[in-house]
């Protein structure tokens, strides 16, 4: 059985593999896996050691510096990301994006992987371009909630999602909630204290702040007067932290 230390180290490290640009692995020098796990470097070399010995993880030595780059990966959750990506698929497959199917600009990703005759930039799609449930949860993992403030990406996910289906997002929508996102996540109320002030995700969503701008050098606009939208979010953060 691996140390304590060890198995610590790898459950940490599996979630954050989970919030990975490529989910199910994860890549780094010793010195950024132990600042990320907050682990010596002893224990870090034991980990590795007993990935080698027990095989509960890939690892791979992407240097032959003993300080280089190291890759790990989790087996399970590459299996389980290969099969959530073939069921999303097939599940837009029987909502009618088939190969067979019109080829347009309104083509989903999912069918622009298939397709040569789909554009290559999704920015090219109109608004009325149909998004599936499947594709919706996914761009909500893989591209929303990576720009989130990490104390609050785990919050309100239902209510978010919910949110999302209420708005029918086309591509342009998505285009203009990120850069609402990337605002706020640069905003005073969303980096204090680590982001534990920042809104919840459904409600930010609910709210529309992504089509608002945080107050610009502090909580006033530029004749002084208090800033109405960040004055909501103070008062929801205020309302947070005392719940």
């Amino acid at each position: 059985m691996a140390a304590s230390s060890s198995r610590g180290i790898w459950i940490d490290l599996i979630c954050a593999m989970w919030e990975a640009p490529e989910r199910g692995v994860i890549e780094g020098t010793p010195a950024q896996f132990c600042k990320l796990v907050g682990c010596s470097a002893d224990e870090f070399s034991l980990f590795l050691s007993e990935t080698k010995s027990l095989r509960f993880a890939n690892v791979q030595e992407l240097s032959a510096d003993p300080q280089g780059a190291i890759r790990v990966e989790c087996r399970r959750v590459l299996r389980e990301e290969k099969q959530r990506r073939e069921w999303a698929k097939q599940k837009s497959r029987q909502r009618g994006y088939t190969e067979s199917g019109p080829k347009s600009a309104d083509c989903p990703p999912n069918v622009r992987e298939v397709s040569t005759d789909c554009p290559a930039s999704p920015s090219s799609s109109p608004s009325s371009s149909k998004i599936s449930k499947s594709e919706l949860e996914d761009w909500y993992d893989r591209e929303f909630l990576p720009r989130y403030p990490a104390p609050r990406r785990e919050a309100q996910r239902l209510s978010a999602l919910a949110e999302l289906r209420k708005l029918k997002p086309s591509r342009e929508k998505f285009a203009q909630i990120i850069a609402g996102v990337e605002r706020w996540s640069r905003s005073p109320e969303w980096t204090k204290d680590g982001g534990e002030f920042a809104l919840g995700p459904g409600k930010f969503l609910k709210g529309r702040h992504y089509e608002r701008s945080p107050a610009v050098g502090g909580n006033t606009n530029g004749s002084g007067a208090h800033s109405p939208d960040a004055a909501e979010v103070l008062e929801r953060a205020r309302v947070g932290g005392a719940s």
